[in-house]
């Protein structure tokens, strides 16, 4: 199936489109890890006022494992912290040009070079600016499944995190 240049641009325009929103909705699933940090964090301060208070000198087994599964869940939760400020990384978004610079600077560019070559001014401009297109439909694609893989690891360790943190808190009900 052969497709004519300006359906290629539309398509490239409508994927585009399509890769954009789809980074908006990553960036929208961002508050529920926010939550999640601030219910960790606000219930790490009762543990930590508990570990204050804990008589160093005669460890037992359960204090001891209440104090591993929090050191594990701690360590888990700032790779989940880490990964979570990874996101935010400054990434390049391509946008598609604005219409004043396809129609001028970019159509007088190829309009001197169309010239130099016997070539059609429209139809090597409409290839120019396909190309343009498909760079950036490129570029976001990639960028999007960067992101969500990103997600993904990021909600993943979060959840793993949650099982010694339940450990945790149930140790620690039973130690108060």
């Amino acid at each position: 199936m052969k497709f004519d240049i300006d359906t290629k641009i539309d398509l490239n325009i409508e994927r585009l489109k399509s890769d954009y929103e789809n980074l908006r909705n990553i960036q929208n699933s961002y508050g529920y890890i926010v939550v999640y940090l601030s219910f960790i964090v606000l219930t790490f301060f009762y543990f930590i006022r508990y570990i204050k208070s804990i008589d160093y000198q005669c460890l037992d087994f359960l204090i001891l494992t209440f104090l591993l599964s929090l050191l594990i869940s701690l360590i888990l939760i700032c790779f989940t912290i880490f990964q979570f400020l990874k996101l935010f990384m400054p990434q390049n978004v391509a946008h598609d040009k604005l219409p004043n610079y396809i129609y001028n600077t970019m159509y007088n560019e190829v309009s001197t070079w169309a010239k130099k070559h016997n070539k059609n001014t429209e139809e090597e401009t409409k290839q120019a600016y396909l190309e343009m297109l498909e760079k950036a439909v490129k570029n976001n694609f990639n960028l999007y499944i960067k992101k969500r893989l990103l997600l993904y690891k990021t909600i993943k360790f979060a959840l793993i995190s949650l099982v010694p943190y339940f450990v945790s808190m149930i140790l620690f009900n039973l130690l108060k």
